[in-house]
């Protein structure tokens, strides 16, 4: 609990104590499930702020950016321990249900004042450019340039870091399947293509946490979902 107050306190130190608590508890909650959100959440945010500089975006839209990226997977704390730890392919019935958490995160998203303006940003995600995205299907201009920035640095953090189902990839890797997406119609190219500017010229730290290794001595969760409710 700690690591979670310490890093939203330096992002966004002018939040009520209460939302503090709501996303810190929330954090946890996903975390004892998945050892790899923890280090996931702050590499995202670092990327995404890193991505936003290079784009020149007002303070204001990269602070908006932060905020989407840190919550961007909260909505994973209604996904039960089966599926965020399958080690292989989820079944048709597994990935519906993991489709749905971004809007679940939406919902809790919006519960928090503070954060209340980047609810776009953890439903959408997810989205892709040819419209194969989830959950609404967007395409093209549908997708603003803060939604395509944060999806490539989810999928990066995600390629060069290690899950149950993987192996990590070097972050040259990493690079080349991204443009691989970019050529399928998925992702932007100019995100991608600053995102590997940002890279070549050392000012990203690929896949490095706080330190503190995965907390896989954490018990588990029962294997059903979290049941909350969200009031506005």
């Amino acid at each position: 609990e700690k690591d979670f107050t310490s890093f939203l306190g330096s992002y966004f130190p002018a939040i009520e104590e209460w939302e503090q608590e709501k996303i810190v508890r929330w954090s946890e909650g996903i975390a004892r499930k998945d050892p790899y959100y923890p280090d996931h959440v702050k590499n995202v945010c670092r990327y995404a702020k890193s991505l936003g500089g290079a784009f020149h975006l007002p303070s204001s839209a990269i602070e908006l950016l932060v905020k989407g990226a840190f919550l961007h997977d909260i909505g994973k704390f209604s996904v039960p321990n089966s599926i965020l730890a399958k080690p292989g392919p989820l079944t048709t019935e597994q990935r519906q249900q993991m489709h749905r958490y971004p809007a679940i995160g939406e919902r809790l998203c919006q519960s928090l004042p503070s954060f209340k303006g980047a609810g776009f940003l953890v439903r959408s995600h997810h989205e892709r450019l040819d419209g194969s995205g989830y959950p609404d299907g967007l395409r093209e201009d549908q997708i603003p340039l803060l939604l395509r920035v944060l999806a490539v640095a989810d999928v990066f953090d995600t390629l060069i870091s290690k899950r149950s189902y993987k192996a990590p990839l070097s972050p040259e890797a990493a690079l080349s399947q991204l443009a691989a997406e970019v050529r399928m119609g998925l992702l932007d190219r100019t995100v991608v293509d600053r995102l590997a500017q940002l890279a070549n010229e050392g000012l990203l730290i690929p896949g490095q946490g706080d330190g503190e290794p995965p907390a896989q001595t954490r018990p588990s969760l029962d294997e059903e979902p979290v049941a909350f409710l969200v009031v506005d």
